[in-house]
């Protein structure tokens, strides 16, 4: 099993977009492993972007536009520091890792 020693809070966009902003699920505690380090990825758009974290987690619950602390967090919206997820992959290893570049 891969040590996952750190704690990310995450929100998923569940509806809104429009003058009132966006809705968010409540925050979802995920252990994880993350790295401070810039990576060249793809979004979901086809245009590249400079990653500058890059999250190792196990949970399903993370998606396209989610917004990840890194850290605990009970707010119910997103706080200013909360990244955006650019795009994510599994690892080929077998792990059932999932990779979130922020």
């Amino acid at each position: 099993m891969f040590d996952l020693p750190e704690t990310v809070t995450v929100w998923n966009k569940i509806g809104g977009g429009g003058y009132e902003g966006y809705s968010w699920s409540a925050p979802i505690p995920i252990e994880a492993r993350y790295a401070l380090t810039n990576q060249k990825v793809v979004d979901v758009k086809g245009a590249d972007k400079i990653s500058s974290t890059v999250v190792y987690f196990e949970s399903e619950l993370v998606a396209i536009d989610s917004k990840i602390y890194i850290g605990i967090s009970e707010t119910t919206a997103p706080p200013n520091d909360a990244r955006d997820v650019i795009n994510f992959k599994s690892t080929p290893s077998g792990t059932g890792l999932r990779v979130a570049f922020l």
